[in-house]
């Protein structure tokens, strides 16, 4: 490998400690900002006219097969909180929301606020970091890799116990209430 460029490289331009899309093509953070960039706005729009109603469940709708990190992100209860704190939403509608997966388009857009500035933290504050000190950058690493090895056992688990658990017992449900119905008598 030739790595002689490696001086070159420049994580933000010079005087410069925040940066709009479209400026400093050419260093780290100007191209991790308009790749961002690249991704939400289509994200966006495509969820403003498609995804938003994909999970949702109507009465008389069929059983969605899709989901969103959005939709499942605010039924795990962030709907309740930021219903309330935002636009004083009573806790039942709340909940309905979350029963059915149908959120409004001002909660998806607060989220993607919220996910706007939590990038823009992460393309300068934590990449500045990593791109600075080499030891940040082997933490950050580990802290990762640890996140991911945790989370993918958690998921192996679910397959393997919960969910063929699941349906082993839909799948012997005769069977199970047989035994039972004799260990009774």
């Amino acid at each position: 490998f030739d790595l002689d460029y490696l001086d070159e490289v420049v994580f933000i331009p010079e005087g410069r400690w925040f940066l709009l899309p479209g400026q400093g093509i050419g260093t780290v953070a100007g191209n991790a900002l308009m790749l961002y960039w690249l991704w939400l706005i289509p994200f966006v729009s495509w969820m403003l006219l498609i995804g938003m109603k994909l999970p949702r469940k109507r009465e008389g709708d069929p059983e969605p097969k899709y989901d969103t990190v959005f939709h499942s992100w605010m039924r795990g209860g962030i709907c309740i909180s930021m219903g309330s704190a935002l636009w004083k939403r009573p806790r039942e509608e709340s909940i309905r929301q979350m029963k059915q997966n149908d959120f409004e388009t001002r909660d998806f857009l607060v989220y993607m606020c919220a996910h706007v500035t939590m990038s823009s933290i992460a393309i300068f504050i934590t990449g500045s970091l990593c791109f600075t000190y080499q030891k940040a950058h082997t933490i950050f690493l580990a802290f990762v890799t640890a996140i991911v090895a945790h989370r993918g056992a958690g998921r192996y688990t679910y397959y393997t116990t919960v969910m063929y658990g699941k349906e082993l017992r839909k799948e012997f449900a005769a069977l199970i209430e047989e035994a039972q119905n004799k260990t009774q008598k």
